[in-house]
């Protein structure tokens, strides 16, 4: 009994989880514990001591055994979490530092070989299981003819530039590339609905599986970031996160580990719900068994329906039936504005991309989405600002331009590099685009007191170049800047802000002393302009309070507002804006670029009133953070036809 007692605490847990890996956190004193846990259910975790791992190192899993080595990175083995059996490898006998590790093929397969990178060493270190040493491999020789014949022999960087750049500690963008390797390039992945991907950002290591239930487990990146397991949804390029994970602490360190569960994996477990084809119009669900079709209505009823849709509601009803697009033809919206035709009236529109070339509009009152087309030359472009229903987007090539999607109409930049464009996505214009006035300025930062600053006039000449040293710490945060009363204002990471001015052809950038930030313990923040006021809104890491604050001239300090009246404010790294409130109950809200659920477009927004988070698809009941789901680069958008 003491004996099973024993085997049963040292192994993971039994019976098995299912066939996807386990998140494995190690803690205590030498990392003496292990707690596990896996994708299914996150919060249900297994407390473990395996002493076979104690003060180990872990470095990558493989359908399996999990390699792992000793403190100083020269005795590795395979360690096999059903069995605990253990494969010692030979002693490495090695002056660098090992970066990275890869083990190709099953270790049952006898050509299994295990691959070892090192750090600034072009090197690589690979044994076959059964080797008696590690076989050494330079491939520095390679690397500079390669380089030589493509003309890009290493330089170094002359401003010290190099690799440095400011860690943030939220995540912002998420791209998945696969290779082609006829074409020897990278082409970006829109959708794999049978894989999952695991990933660790600390540990520098990733893997991938096959999923029985697709649905809802396919077609998505895990990762943890301390004690939360996120989610990103490949295909329409949202975050999740579960709550944070318990009895364990952001100081623990974590690890994935891949079982073999190929036996489990029955063909029964990959059968696909086969929708059955028959009309092609769609079916109302109506309460009780029965349903009707679309066509049923008649056709001077459905007239009548479209005659008095509001612009969103319009074009739903065009998409829902080829009997709604009959009854509700095409018309120019555009025409109708320069007509002076009475429009609906709307309120800002998220926006972001649901594949290159095509963008996604949702009203944050309905939860409605669109689609939109970009033309050709903007669909590797991504979006850096939004202002006045215009975009500034930027691609992989030194090309930049100001886009409005309502009119299709693209504004070209000077096709001049900008230096700095790569290193920051903090981007801004003044006014319209239609605007000679039009200024768009471009910030990077190297060092805390170090601010560089492209800038160009609309129907200028290029851009021009300028360095900034300060006298007080400031860094760029993740939020777009505002120009207000003449300048652009930037409010920093710290809380801070930062004022670009263009006065009588002179450039200056200050960083004011005044005002200080007026809270602590926040996870981002983000500078608007609400009715000729300059507001800023903090928001606590998960959504642990949201705050807003105005800030008063005289003195420049901060203070707290407590309704925003008959206003609304949408914040995003891209973009932040206020409107007023074009339909009762959305007035003295904050919406985030945030899904209610799993499926759902309908928005989150936080509430002054109830000083919590709902959704209109919700009602008056609390949205619970952890439940919602993060649009990573999307941004608002006022419509404009002009």
């Amino acid at each position: 009994m003491a004996a099973a007692k024993k085997q049963k605490h040292c192994c993971p847990w039994r019976p098995a989880p299912g066939p996807y890996p386990w998140l494995v956190y190690s803690h205590g004193e030498n990392n003496e514990s292990q707690t596990f846990c896996t994708i299914t259910n996150p919060n249900e975790t297994h407390l473990r001591r395996i002493p076979g791992l104690q003060g180990q190192k872990f470095w990558t899993s493989c359908h399996g055994p999990s390699l792992f080595s000793d403190t100083g990175h020269r005795q590795f083995f395979l360690w096999n979490p059903f069995t605990l059996q253990e494969i010692r490898l030979p002693s490495l006998n090695f002056e660098g530092t090992i970066h990275q590790c890869t083990i190709f093929s099953y270790p049952s397969d006898p050509n299994c070989m295990i691959f070892l990178s090192a750090t600034y060493v072009p090197s690589i270190l690979f044994l076959q299981l059964g080797d008696k040493q590690w076989t050494k491999l330079n491939y520095e020789k390679e690397v500079q003819k390669c380089l030589k014949e493509s003309g890009e022999l290493a330089q170094q960087d002359d401003d010290g530039f190099g690799g440095y750049a400011v860690i943030g500690k939220e995540v912002v963008v998420i791209d998945v590339h696969r290779v082609d390797p006829s074409k020897k390039i990278w082409e970006k992945v829109e959708h794999v609905p049978d894989l999952a991907f695991f990933l660790n950002y600390y540990e520098n290591y990733a893997f991938c599986c096959q999923v029985i239930e697709p649905e809802i487990y396919g077609n998505r990146i895990y990762f943890p970031l301390k004690e939360i397991l996120y989610s990103y949804n490949i295909r329409d390029r949202t975050l999740s996160h579960s709550r944070p994970l318990s009895n364990i602490q952001s100081s623990y360190s974590s690890f994935w580990i891949l079982p073999d569960q190929r036996c489990i994996m029955a063909e029964e477990e990959y059968a696909r719900v086969q929708v059955q084809e028959g009309e092609s119009n769609v079916v109302v669900e109506k309460r009780g068994n029965e349903g009707r079709k679309y066509n049923d209505l008649p056709l001077d009823i459905a007239a009548e329906i479209a005659g008095r849709l509001t612009l969103g509601d319009y074009l739903h009803l065009r998409t829902a039936c080829t009997v709604f697009r009959s009854v509700s033809p095409p018309v120019d919206w555009k025409k109708k504005a320069l007509e002076g035709l009475e429009l609906p009236p709307l309120s800002p529109w998220l926006i972001f991309f649901e594949k290159d070339g095509v963008c996604s509009l949702v009203d944050p009152r309905h939860g409605d989405k669109y689609l939109i087309s970009l033309p050709p030359s903007l669909s590797n472009c991504g979006i850096y600002y939004s202002k006045n229903g215009w975009f500034l987007m930027s691609g992989n090539t030194d090309s930049t331009f100001l886009f409005n999607p309502f009119t299709r109409k693209i504004v070209p930049f000077p096709k001049d590099d900008i230096p700095y464009r790569f290193f920051t996505s903090y981007m801004g214009f003044s006014c319209y685009p239609t605007s000679s006035d039009c200024l768009v300025v471009v910030f990077g930062q190297k060092f805390y007191q170090k601010v560089y600053l492209s800038y160009t006039r609309l129907g200028g000449q290029g851009w021009t170049d300028v360095d900034f040293h300060s006298s007080m710490d400031f860094v760029f945060c993740e939020n777009s800047p505002v120009f207000y009363q003449g300048a652009f204002y930037c409010l920093g990471r710290g809380g801070n802000l930062g004022v670009l001015q263009f006065t009588a052809g002179e450039v200056t950038w200050r960083v004011l002393l005044k005002p200080t930030r007026p809270c602590s313990s926040y996870h981002q923040n983000f500078l608007v302009e609400c009715n000729g006021k300059l507001l800023s809104v903090f928001v606590g890491e998960f959504g642990k309070g949201v705050r807003v604050f105005k800030l008063n001239h005289s003195p420049m300090a901060w203070i707290e507002v407590e309704s925003l009246g008959h206003y609304m404010i949408y914040i995003s790294r891209s973009s932040s804006l206020a409107a007023m409130a074009t339909a009762p109950g959305m007035e003295n809200k904050i919406n985030f670029p945030r899904f209610c659920g799993q499926s759902s477009h309908s928005i989150v927004f936080y509430s002054l009133d109830t000083k919590k988070f709902h959704s209109f698809e919700s009602g008056n009941a609390e949205v619970d953070f952890y439940s919602t789901r993060e649009q990573l680069c999307a941004c608002w958008i006022e419509p404009n036809w002009c």
